[in-house]
């Protein structure tokens, strides 16, 4: 099985260096529950997107520092291919911008949460599982480093997880779209560093907080597992 990565985001030249772009990321995430799933990424925000959906088995679309309402001109062919997929019904995992992104071009909405910026490891009421798991605990530890989110889920999808500051953290559509606000491929290392590089961004409490919080851990293994049944699952 091979995935395509849509890569949305332009990381910094020293965290890529210490800890990998996002596409090493998820693949040192996923290879942790399935090693032999295959991997090939399209830099979407250098106007590279694949000819097809049939050019990968599944997809998954990154995180990003942008947000899905700027005037970039790689985000509405982005959309369009979103579109595609899910008219195909193609697997897709979709992350923080790609959760959001994915909301808004199957008629959701995306913006500027009242909630402001939301960081470090949430935990997430799991509302109900996803449709190709036989059951789910009842609560999930994810980190979140975002202040855009999604604020109305597209028509048809259905909601998996919630919490306080972040109502839609996880949506599914079908059994062909998996989408999370939160970054299970973030090493608590690098949520820790990305953190201190935007610490004026943040009150001075809610950056100790967060911070705090990545000592407890996350359940990045529990996401893989739940990423592998998804692409593993019948379409």
């Amino acid at each position: 099985m091979r995935i395509g990565i849509l890569m949305t985001n332009a990381m910094a030249q020293d965290l890529a260096s210490r800890f990998g772009k996002y596409p090493e990321m998820f693949t040192r995430l996923i290879h942790g529950a399935d090693p032999a799933i295959e991997f090939r990424t399209w830099e979407v925000i250098d106007g590279e997107l694949p000819s097809e959906p049939d050019a990968c088995d599944a997809w998954l679309i990154t995180g990003s520092r942008f947000s899905v309402y700027d005037d970039l001109p790689w985000i509405a062919p982005l959309e369009d291919f979103i579109r595609r997929l899910h008219s195909a019904q193609k697997k897709l995992i979709a992350v923080c911008f790609g959760h959001q992104l994915v909301a808004r071009a199957l008629g959701g909405r995306s913006g500027k949460a009242d909630t402001g910026w939301v960081i470090g490891v949430q935990e997430i009421e799991m509302t109900r599982p996803w449709s190709w798991l036989k059951d789910a605990p009842a609560r999930a530890r994810v980190i979140h480093s975002h202040q855009d989110q999604v604020l109305e889920l597209p028509p048809g999808a259905t909601l998996v997880g919630t919490n306080a500051v972040c109502p839609n953290a996880m949506f599914q559509l079908g059994d062909h779209i998996m989408a999370m606000q939160g970054h299970p491929e973030f090493p608590p290392e690098y949520a820790r560093t990305l953190f201190e590089g935007r610490r004026a961004l943040f009150a001075g409490e809610h950056y100790s907080t967060a911070v705090a919080s990545l000592a407890a851990g996350h359940d990045a293994g529990l996401f893989a597992e739940w990423m592998v049944a998804f692409l593993r699952s019948p379409a």
